[in-house]
């Protein structure tokens, strides 16, 4: 092997390290932005969803049972609590709450809805300042 050859080997390989390096600090840059998701703002996030006597077993972020989405940008929440029907639900293993992160809305889950007098199909969207729906009309389709 000449000269020439050593020296392109060993600048792929410093290269290969030096993009490493990189995409380990953006990747650290990127996590430290989203804030921690506390029990606090998921009972906020839960009782704007309409549960009450709310009590989280654990939060577990960084994971999600969804192909194709996790990281920091996710959460598992466990607990239980009576939703808006006054029945008892279990946020745990098999069907635990599946929380969000978004760089403006904070930390949120959301629901896909049926409006039952006109059959349309909307999204709510929870967060610790309440909830809001998203609708398209009919007429004017996004």
């Amino acid at each position: 092997m000449n000269n020439t050859n050593r020296t392109i080997i060993k600048f792929g390989f410093i290269l290969l390290i030096w993009m490493s390096v990189i995409s380990c600090t953006q990747s650290r840059l990127q996590s430290s932005s989203i804030k921690a998701l506390d029990k606090d703002e998921v009972m906020k996030i839960l009782k704007a969803e309409g549960y009450t006597n709310i009590a989280i077993a654990g939060i577990v972020e960084g994971t999600s049972l969804m192909g194709g989405l996790g990281g920091n940008n996710t959460a598992l929440v466990m607990g239980i609590a009576k939703n808006k029907n006054g029945y008892i639900e279990i946020f745990g293993e098999k069907n635990p709450a599946l929380m969000f992160y978004d760089r403006e809305k904070g930390w949120f889950d959301i629901n896909e809805e049926t409006d039952e007098t006109t059959d349309e199909q909307f999204l709510t969207v929870y967060t610790k300042d309440g909830k809001k729906q998203l609708r398209v009309s009919k007429d004017n389709p996004a």
